[in-house]
């Protein structure tokens, strides 16, 4: 038989989507994503970074410029333990 699993894609961009929440987010995360553009997505909150952490560790590039309800990152807290990305050079 054919493998018949589909490989998932490493770069990912979703901006200005107003739907996109916690549920919505989470089949698009995965263990070999490097590249994820949530711009301008309203409703991205602080528990999604942990998400986004723990099930993307290859991650190299996140960008959030615009998701408003991300107080962590206003508050300077994402370089803190336990939002490190060990591979993370762009945010």
């Amino acid at each position: 038989l054919m493998n018949l699993q589909t490989k998932k894609p490493v770069f990912i961009t979703l901006q200005n989507c107003v739907v996109l929440n916690t549920v919505t987010l989470d089949p698009f995360l995965h263990k070999d994503l490097e590249y994820l553009d949530l711009r301008y997505c309203p409703q991205i909150k602080n528990h999604d970074l942990h998400a986004i952490k723990t099930k993307c560790p290859k991650l190299k590039k996140l960008y959030l410029s615009g998701c408003l309800e991300l107080t962590a990152i206003q508050e300077g807290k994402v370089f803190f333990e336990p939002l490190r990305f060990s591979n993370l050079q762009i945010l």
